[in-house]
C-alpha cells in the first residue's frame, strides 16, 4: 500500500501519521491463509478514529474562555503618587507607579468583559506580593456577569509600611490571578489534553465509537475475541501520547511591572563625648551620611588622644558612614612621667623602693632615704619649697619630676683609737687599749693620745671619721729608756751590777 499522509491541525498544533508507519504488520500465516484482510479492517478503524479526533477539534479549552480584561483606569491616587496612565498588553499592565511616601495609594479600575454564552462572576483574587511594604486590596461585585456585558474590579495599591534606609525597592512581577465562577458553580474543567483543551466526555466518545466499530467489524470476520482485545490495546496506546489528564480553572492572570517604592532615611542623633570634661555635643546625621562632625583631636591633661570610639569600642572617623544612632566618645592613652632621685650617697631602707614614673591619676608618697653618719632632713626639687621629710605626689600632678635628698652631718659619729703599749718584761710585745673616740662625720680631725709615765708620746695622727664608723688610728707607745751613773759606792757589793 502507497505511504500516505494525514495533516492533523488542531489549534495550530499539527500532528503527523503515516499509514505505513502505524499499521506496519508483517504478513503471517495461519496455515496457508493470509490475513490481509485483516490489515484493511485495522486500517478503516484507523481512519474512523482520526476523523473522530478532527471532529472533536473545535472544542474549547477552559483556559481560553472567552473572558477577559478589556480595559484599565486609574480611578484614584493621592496627590504624592506618581502614575503614568496604564497600558494593557497581553494582560500585562505598564503604569510606572511611584509611590513617594507612606500612605500614598493609586486604585486602578479594570474592564471585565464576557463573551461566553453563560454568565460568570469572580470568585476570588490572589496575587504573590511579598513586599510588606504594599498593601493590595480588592473590590469587585457579586453578581454574574451577563454575556455581552462587563463587570469591575477595583485594584487599590497602598504604600502601607514605610520602606526605611534604603533608596528605592521596584516591582517588576506583581502577579494577579482572578478566580471566575459559572453560574453553574462551576470554577474549572477537567482537560485531557492541556494543547487542545479537550475534556473527558470527548475522548469517552471517542473510545465508545472506536469500540463499537471494532466489535462490527471482527463479528463479521469472526475473529477471536482475543484479536479485539488486541485492537483494544492498539487504540489504547495510539491515545496515551494525546490524553495528559490536567485540570483547567477558570482564571484570568495580570501582571504589574515598574511599581517603584521610595525610601525614607531615618535621622539619628550622634552623641559625642570629648571626654575631657567638656559638654558632650549631639550631631543630627541622617543615615547613610558621613559623620563629618568630629572635631579636631582633643585634648585632656595627662592624657594623649588616641582615637574615636562607638560604645562597641570600633574606631570612628568623620568618613564613618552612620547606619544607626551611636554614642561617639575620646579614646586616650595615659601619659607617663619620669620621676628621678639625687640620693647623694644615701640608700633606702631594705625592702622600700620608689617609683621611677607616674600618671596624672596616681596619688605617690615617696620613701625617705638614710645615709650612715648623717641625718635625713628632707627632699627638694620639682614642686618643693624649701625641704620635706613628707614627700607625697598628689594625683593630678604632670610633667617630669626630679629630687635630691637632704642630710645634716652627724657630730658624734663614732671611730677607733687603739692605744698600743709596750710590756717591761717582754718587750717585743704589747698591750692594746682601744678606745671609741668621737667625731663629725667626714671630717679630718686629729685622734686624741694618751699620756702615760715611761712611755713615749706617739706622734699625733689625723683621722677621717667616717659615716660608717669603720675609722681607725693606732698609736704605739714605747717605753722610755734612762742613762745613770754611780758616784758612792759605799752601799756596792762586789757582786752588785751597776
Amino acid at each position: 500500500m502507497d505511504n500516505r499522509v494525514v495533516n492533523l491541525q488542531k489549534k495550530h498544533n499539527y500532528f503527523f501519521f503515516t499509514s505505513k508507519s502505524v499499521l506496519s504488520y508483517k504478513h503471517k500465516q495461519v496455515g496457508s491463509v493470509r490475513v490481509v484482510d485483516r490489515l484493511k479492517s485495522f486500517r478503516v478503524l484507523f481512519a474512523v478514529i482520526v476523523s473522530l479526533f478532527l471532529a472533536g477539534a473545535t472544542s474549547v479549552s477552559a483556559l481560553a474562555k472567552n473572558i477577559a480584561i478589556s480595559g484599565i483606569i486609574v480611578k484614584e491616587k493621592s496627590g504624592t503618587v506618581t502614575v503614568v496612565d496604564p497600558v494593557l498588553s497581553d494582560n500585562e499592565i505598564t503604569s510606572n507607579i511611584t509611590f513617594n511616601q507612606k500612605d500614598d495609594f493609586v486604585t486602578f479600575e479594570l474592564s471585565l468583559e464576557n463573551k461566553e454564552a453563560e454568565r460568570y462572576k469572580v470568585e476570588s483574587i490572589e496575587d504573590n506580593n511579598t513586599n510588606n511594604n504594599i498593601r493590595i486590596d480588592y473590590s469587585y461585585g457579586e453578581d454574574f456577569i451577563d454575556t455581552n456585558d462587563t463587570g469591575t474590579i477595583a485594584i487599590k495599591l497602598t504604600y502601607e509600611n514605610t520602606l526605611i534606609n534604603v533608596a528605592k525597592v521596584s516591582i517588576n512581577d506583581l502577579t494577579i490571578k482572578i478566580h471566575l465562577v459559572s453560574e453553574e458553580g462551576k470554577s474549572e474543567d477537567v482537560i485531557i489534553n492541556p494543547n487542545t483543551g479537550d475534556t473527558l466526555p470527548y475522548y469517552l466518545a471517542i473510545l465508545a465509537i472506536a469500540v463499537i466499530v471494532l466489535a462490527i467489524l471482527f463479528r463479521k470476520k469472526k475473529v477471536a475475541a482475543v484479536k479485539i482485545g488486541g485492537a483494544l490495546v492498539a487504540l489504547s496506546l495510539f491515545l496515551i501520547p494525546l490524553a495528559t489528564l490536567a485540570s483547567g480553572k477558570y482564571e484570568i492572570q495580570i501582571k504589574f511591572t515598574d511599581i517603584d517604592i521610595i525610601g525614607e532615611f531615618e535621622t539619628y542623633n550622634i552623641s559625642i563625648n570629648p571626654g575631657n570634661g567638656s559638654a558632650i555635643i549631639v550631631v543630627p546625621v541622617k543615615y547613610g551620611d558621613k559623620l563629618e562632625s568630629l572635631s579636631a583631636d582633643p585634648s585632656k591633661d595627662g592624657y594623649d588622644f588616641d582615637k574615636w570610639i562607638d560604645g562597641d569600642g570600633n574606631e570612628v572617623t568623620s568618613d564613618t558612614v552612620i547606619t544607626g544612632p551611636i554614642s561617639v566618645e575620646a579614646k586616650y592613652t595615659i601619659k607617663k612621667y619620669a620621676i628621678t632621685y639625687d640620693l647623694d650617697g644615701g640608700s633606702l631602707p631594705d625592702g622600700k623602693t620608689n617609683p621611677t614614673e607616674y600618671t596624672i591619676d596616681d596619688e605617690i608618697t615617696i620613701n625617705n632615704p638614710e645615709k650612715q653618719g648623717y641625718t635625713f632632713i628632707g627632699w627638694s626639687g620639682t614642686g618643693i619649697d624649701g625641704k620635706t621629710t613628707n614627700l607625697v605626689i598628689p594625683t593630678g600632678s604632670k610633667d617630669a619630676r626630679n629630687y635630691v635628698a637632704n642630710y645634716s652631718v652627724n657630730a658624734n659619729t663614732p671611730y677607733t683609737v687603739t692605744h698600743r703599749y709596750q710590756n717591761l718584761n717582754n718587750p717585743s710585745t704589747y698591750t692594746e687599749v682601744n678606745v671609741t673616740e668621737y667625731g663629725e662625720t667626714d671630717k679630718t680631725i686629729p685622734a686624741p693620745r694618751q699620756e702615760r709615765t715611761g712611755f713615749a708620746t706617739p706622734v699625733v695622727q689625723n683621722v677621717t671619721v667616717k659615716g660608717d664608723e669603720s675609722a681607725h688610728v693606732t698609736y704605739i707607745y714605747d717605753r722610755e729608756t734612762y742613762s745613770y751613773s754611780v758616784t758612792d759606792r759605799t752601799y756596792i757589793t762586789d757582786d752588785s751590777t751597776a
